[in-house]
């Protein structure tokens, strides 16, 4: 078996880094992405980088929890109707 590849792109990291948080690389590669637009190209790297991924972080956060979990476990996640009972004392 041929070694593992070694990660060494700034998105790598960003993905290693958060993925200890539970993160899935998809949705962390989506937001650096969103917030390399925000902050100017690849110059927002370092708005990003600071104080271990704070920014990142936050952003992830922030966004709604649907956009986190696959939609196969959101669906399972909505609460369900409660049946409605009524008890009747003799």
């Amino acid at each position: 078996m041929p070694p593992k590849r070694k990660r060494e792109t700034r998105m790598d990291a960003a993905i290693d880094s958060m993925e200890q948080y539970g993160f899935p690389s998809k949705l962390v590669r989506q937001t650096v992405h969103h917030l390399l637009k925000v902050y100017g190209g690849s110059h927002g790297w370092v708005f990003i980088e600071d104080a271990a991924y704070s920014l990142l972080i936050e952003t992830l956060l922030e966004k709604p929890q649907h956009q986190q979990q696959p939609p196969s476990a959101s669906a399972s996640a909505q609460p369900q109707p409660q049946p409605h009972v009524t008890f009747h004392f003799i």
